[in-house]
């Protein structure tokens, strides 16, 4: 096991400052804790994982990222879930609930 707050590089697997990318797929965790800085060429990343009830608004996070899938933790509440849900649906970004829908397997593309 790998705490997301830490870094840890391998062959397979590449987790720094809450990026985690396996097997040709990049994860961002966001958290309250998060710290973003807008880039002047948003980053891609494949799913963008809210935990922790994070605040910031899809719309300041779009400047920082290229956003496939939107994945929503189970810690977070019903209320913050709602506007995220909301926010990524008129974004015409896809967004999964682990609340709602249970665990989430990603496939692969190597």
């Amino acid at each position: 096991f790998v705490s997301i707050d830490s870094n840890f590089v391998s062959q397979f697997i590449y987790l720094q400052n809450h990026f985690l990318c396996f097997e040709g797929k990049t994860i961002y965790f966001l958290s309250k804790r998060t710290w973003l800085y807008p880039e002047s060429v948003p980053l891609h990343v494949d799913f963008l994982f809210v935990q922790d009830n994070a605040k910031i608004p899809l719309s300041r996070l779009m400047k920082t990222f290229e956003i496939e899938e939107v994945i929503i933790g189970n810690n977070v509440t019903p209320y913050y879930q709602k506007r995220w849900t909301d926010s990524c649906l008129a974004r015409e970004i896809p967004v999964y609930s682990l609340r709602e829908n249970g665990y989430l397997t990603i496939q692969s593309d190597i």
